[in-house]
């Protein structure tokens, strides 16, 4: 058992001098742990437009770290600017210099700031306690102007270090195991003295290489800092302020993202979808009173008319074509009747004929009969059959020549249907159009004379587009085998799905690129022919990942920032790393952490401000 006791010693000290070697700095070699946003230096700032009586004066406070906490010293920075209209100025701001300025957090704790340079004055405070408090600023000018303004800061508590618990919970254990190891083999007294004494000195040895509370190094806000933009702003706006700069948030999520190939694309009108409207006759041009640029019209709609303009010949031999088309309807009709007629006189004689054969059909049965028993001649039954014979073929010659004139009826039936669909010779031509769509060109005018085959009217369907893209060779494996693509329009406002429907099977020669069309559903009709759009094409298998917003997103000199919400009136201009680009959205690799709310609306005045710090 002692042996384990030591072992157990000897791991706490080996433990105590692993974190202890943690924590010294090398000259030779500098481990940088963690990503950069874990060692950036992180400063918050408040800005403050005050008018007063003795002037109009522009206010800016840096302080660092943007999270103070109790004990550790907090750095401030502020900037004293003074509007001022005419003279040198020329309406600009100047700064105010060698004032005396007075930060107190109560009317016994002051602090004197110190002036660095024009305008700008530093004062270090350290806080002793958590809790939000209001930090006042007393500024008097060189020609005796006062004014004060004041700005929340919140102190948090300082965490205790997990590894000093590890420690300490280690150090207890020890000292208990201490205590059995002498009970067992000594006095309880001198047990308990020795326990204490390894457990002091376990607790002064951990005390001394893991403190309790992390200590941060405060960092030193310095103007190139500020101007290189590596730091986490932070912005107090009112609740007042946000409803009028228009600002809402939106959670950052996680979704499922594929790979993308990015390219550019064109939109192209499916070939069916594209109608000329044209006249195969010359003659004057009668449009309806409601087709105009924009009409929607259907399929089989009568557009217009193209009425002929003939001469005096030309007509009497249209109305000669009339006449004799209608004298063609009445004959038939009249063959018709007469053939409707003669069936009716047949089928009359068919029953006539059948009542005859039923006569037949009963005298010779009863001839059988009478010949059976010997009352009558056997040339009596002879006669009798030869009648029921003559009759039977008088009914199916009645027969036939009725079927044959019914015939003949619905022959002249059908030809009198044609008759009636067969319109007589019109001076007007009707337009009808093809398809179902928008009217997008009216190339003529109602009244003037067209000339056969000339486009009078377009009408075009763009509720289903085709997207043309050109993909490099190289790529074409990969695209063979996409699912589909995102693409995004009107920088981003406009996004949707896209699907394959054919590879180009022709290289160009030049580019060396292949094109690639995809139907897009356009029911609302935004994308227009020849637009240009961004096609994102899948590459790989959905995957989660965190994501936000295209619409929160800034680009400034080659960082990405956003704009994080904090509740109430805080907002956090942070700096983060992208990854893979969606439709209307960014992979976030670092930065920010799923539901932190970010800004969508309204980023332009938030950086209007943020520039103004």
């Amino acid at each position: 058992m002692k042996r384990i006791y030591w072992i157990l010693t000897i791991l706490s000290l080996a433990y105590l001098s692993i974190i202890a070697h943690e924590g010294h700095q090398h000259d030779d070699e500098q481990v940088l742990k963690g990503s950069a946003f874990e060692n950036m230096p992180t400063i918050a700032s408040v800005n403050r437009d005050l008018q007063t009586s003795t002037g109009h004066f522009v206010i800016t406070v840096w302080y660092s770290p943007s999270d103070p906490r109790v004990g550790e010293s907090v750095n401030f920075l502020v900037r004293i600017l003074e509007k001022v209209e005419g003279g040198f100025g020329e309406g600009g701001t100047l700064p105010i210099s060698n004032a005396s300025v007075i930060a107190m957090m109560n009317e016994s704790d002051k602090k004197q700031a110190v002036h660095i340079s024009d305008g700008d004055y530093k004062f270090s405070l350290t806080l002793e306690s958590a809790g939000d408090f209001i930090l006042k600023i007393r500024v008097i000018t060189e020609d005796n102007r006062q004014f004060d303004f004041e700005f929340p800061i919140k102190v948090i508590a300082n965490p205790i270090q997990k590894p000093f618990l590890l420690g300490l919970t280690f150090t207890i254990f020890l000292s208990l195991v201490a205590f059995w190891l002498l009970k067992r083999n000594q006095s309880l007294p001198i047990g308990i003295l020795v326990s204490l004494l390894v457990l002091i000195l376990n607790c002064l040895a951990l005390a001394y290489f893991i403190p309790m509370r992390e200590v941060r190094i405060t960092p030193e806000i310095s103007g190139d800092m500020l101007e290189n933009g590596t730091s986490t702003q932070m912005l107090n706006i009112s609740k007042e302020s946000q409803i009028l700069l228009g600002i809402k948030t939106q959670p950052v999520s996680i979704k499922n993202v594929t790979n993308k190939l990015k390219t550019a694309g064109i939109v192209r009108v499916k070939p069916d979808a594209k109608a000329s409207i044209t006249s195969s006759i010359s003659g004057k041009l009668l449009l309806g009173e409601r087709i105009t640029l924009g009409t929607i019209v259907k399929k089989g709609e009568v557009l217009g008319y193209v009425e002929q303009v003939l001469d005096a010949n030309s007509q009497l031999g249209l109305q000669s074509q009339t006449l004799d088309l209608n004298i063609r309807k009445i004959e038939f009709q009249n063959k018709i009747l007469e053939l409707r007629a003669q069936a009716a006189e047949q089928s009359l004689r068919l029953q006539q004929a059948r009542a005859r054969l039923e006569q037949a059909s009963r005298e010779l049965k009863r001839s059988e009969n009478l010949v059976e028993i010997g009352a009558v001649p056997i040339k009596r039954l002879e006669e009798a059959k030869l009648s029921f014979v003559f009759a039977q073929k008088d009914v199916e010659a009645s027969e036939k020549q009725l079927e044959s004139l019914n015939t003949q009826v619905d022959q002249l039936q059908k030809g009198q249907s044609a008759f009636k669909n067969l319109q007589p010779p019109s001076l007007k031509v009707p337009l009808i159009c093809p398809i179902t769509g928008i009217i997008e060109n009216i190339n003529m005018t109602n009244g003037v004379t067209v000339e056969p085959g000339k486009e009078i009217l377009s009408v075009l369907n763009i509720s289903t587009v085709l997207v043309e893209a050109k993909v490099f060779e190289n790529d074409l494996p990969v695209v063979r085998e996409a699912s589909g693509a995102d693409f995004s329009a009107f920088n981003g406002s406009l996004t949707g799905r896209a699907r394959i429907v054919f590879i180009g099977q022709t290289i160009d020669a030049s580019a060396r690129t292949i094109p690639v069309f995809f139907e897009v559903m356009n029911p609302l009709n935004q994308l227009r022919d020849g637009m240009y759009v961004d096609v994102l094409i899948d590459t790989d298998r959905p995957r989660r990942v965190l994501t936000v917003p295209k619409s929160a997103v800034v680009m400034e000199q080659g960082r990405s920032y956003v704009f994080v919400f904090h509740g109430g009136e805080v907002f956090e201009r942070r700096l983060i790393s992208l990854g893979e680009e969606g439709a209307d959205y960014f992979e976030v690799k670092a930065g920010l952490e799923e539901e932190e709310r970010v800004v969508v609306e309204g980023l332009y005045q938030l950086r209007s401000i943020q520039v103004e710090l």
